[in-house]
């Protein structure tokens, strides 16, 4: 699945300059990644409770990146490529040390997303829907600084979107919801024990590109 997302994307873009029905831009996004609070215990070999690990929020998102865009009469075909910076934020509180670490926790992610969208025109608006791939380009945890931590992240996870946007001349402006596949805090680990944290997440975003 992954390998076709950038398989459509980079057919969109190698034939951009083949036909006036195709779109190329750069494009701003900002958005809000959305989860409820939820909390997770941490267990010690002897079953006592030594952590509490409370997830806050994630901050807002910034995009930056480039789409490409394919018209069939009515039908269009949509790929983007963004890099999106956001963090998440934990609060810790440790039953077992007075002097824990720092409690309130950021968690920083970069990643590539690769959009694919498929949907109609209507007009200057197209309304759409399709998968997105989040790809890992950096990620850093302050809770690298707690024995219990042990990070099982995957470097890709997926999600399912819908888009509305509407043109005027060159510039576009766009409205997404997606359904991230992934929960909060699935990849934090207490040994071999995953924390089971019970929040689903989704974004939110607000778009602005520019088409040539």
């Amino acid at each position: 699945m992954n390998k076709n997302i950038i398989i459509i994307i980079a057919f969109l873009f190698s034939g951009l300059s083949l036909s006036a029905q195709n779109t190329i831009g750069f494009k701003v996004a900002a958005g809000k990644v959305i989860a409820g609070e939820t909390s997770a215990m941490i267990i010690n070999q002897e079953s006592r409770i030594t952590h509490d690990v409370d997830f806050l929020n994630f901050s807002p998102s910034k995009s930056i990146g480039i789409y490409a865009n394919r018209d069939f009469g009515f039908l269009f075909v949509q790929g983007e490529a963004l890099y999106t910076s956001y963090s998440a934020n934990y609060l810790v509180r440790s039953y077992i040390d007075e002097n824990v670490p720092e409690p309130n926790i950021t968690e920083e992610y970069n990643n590539l997303d690769l959009h694919v969208i498929g949907g109609i025109k209507i007009n200057n608006l197209r309304i759409g829907v399709g998968p997105v791939l989040h790809k890992s380009i950096d990620f850093n945890s302050g809770l690298n600084n707690f024995d219990f931590y042990n990070e099982k992240r995957r470097d890709t996870n997926m999600g399912f979107q819908a888009m509305i946007a509407y043109e005027l001349g060159p510039v576009r402006i766009d409205l997404k919801y997606e359904d991230n596949f992934s929960k909060v805090g699935d990849h934090i680990y207490n040994g071999d024990s995953s924390t089971k944290f019970k929040s689903d997440i989704s974004a939110i975003s607000l778009g602005l590109g520019i088409g040539f």
